[in-house]
């Protein structure tokens, strides 16, 4: 980031300095950050149902307003991905 008395600084995702031994590293002992993202996208699926938020146009058209059942479902399955695989 930069000041206006052009000064700059850097910090990673994790508010760590460019100098610190793990800089840009992710952090260890901790979630995979693509399981949590799929992890998150099932409990957003459970809180919302399966109608979008928001909707993009493009070069087919508007996109759907709902998610098909079936890709709802795929979506619900992600929250405890854990407990699905049985």
């Amino acid at each position: 980031m930069g000041f206006s008395d052009g000064r700059a600084t850097a910090y990673d995702e994790y508010g760590r300095r460019p100098w610190d031994p793990d800089y840009k590293q992710p952090p260890k002992n901790q979630p995979d950050e693509w399981f949590t993202f799929h992890k998150f996208q099932g409990e957003f699926a459970r809180l919302f149902g399966p109608y979008r938020r928001g909707r993009i146009f493009s070069t087919n058209g508007l996109e759907r307003e709902k998610d098909p059942d079936d890709f709802h479902s795929y979506h619900l399955s992600l929250e405890h991905p854990r407990k699905n695989r049985g």
